[in-house]
């Protein structure tokens, strides 16, 4: 099988380190931030930080965005099954839509609150300007309405998400056309079959 090209290393670059910030995204939010009494001042604290990789999260993946229309991806192998391709093109387009949309909604979250958002306790972050004026009541429905949102169907969608994303690209790295070298950094394209 002829190689299919691996992705730049920009796009490599980025593709891991917004990885690894979910992950430690979602692990904070579950082990180290949702234990902590409401309203205390370690809350508060631990929500900055939360606050923060969010917005570095969404940051990146708008420049990961960025990068994939300027270079395109690779094709992917002529061999691959066409659901296999539509399943993966289909991976990619949701984890955009959520890489995106996840620190969109911790903004609106973050937004509805009167204090400032502080970015890594370097420079304060804007507020959505639109949600500064709405009453009690409809800043408190929406807060609860985008919270559940972001909390519980948006991350566990991410989750079963990147597990169909890493299975597929190993399956397919064992025992059909190989993929997962594409996107791995330091890592030469596999030998023709």
């Amino acid at each position: 099988m002829p190689s299919t090209g691996r992705y730049n290393g920009l796009a490599i670059g980025l593709h891991w380190t917004i990885a690894a910030l979910i992950i430690l995204q979602i692990g904070y939010a579950w082990w180290g931030l949702a234990p902590l009494k409401e309203d205390s001042p370690e809350q508060a604290q631990a929500l900055a930080f939360h606050f923060s990789i969010g917005l570095t999260i969404l940051l990146l993946s708008l420049a990961r965005l960025g990068v994939r229309i300027a270079a395109p991806p690779p094709p992917l192998p002529a061999d691959m099954p066409g659901f296999e391709k539509t399943m993966a093109r289909l991976t990619h387009t949701l984890f955009y839509l959520l890489i995106i949309g996840i620190p969109l909604g911790g903004w609106v979250l973050a937004s509805l609150h009167p204090d400032p958002i502080v970015y890594f306790d370097l420079f304060e972050w804007p507020h959505l300007p639109f949600l500064s004026g709405l009453d009690k009541p409809a800043s408190h429905a929406l807060h609860k309405a985008v919270g559940a949102m972001h909390t519980v169907i948006l991350v566990w969608t991410t989750v079963v998400l990147l597990a169909l994303h890493i299975g597929g690209a190993l399956k397919d790295q064992i025992s059909g056309p190989p993929v997962f070298w594409r996107m791995l950094p330091f890592l030469r394209p596999p030998f023709e079959r």
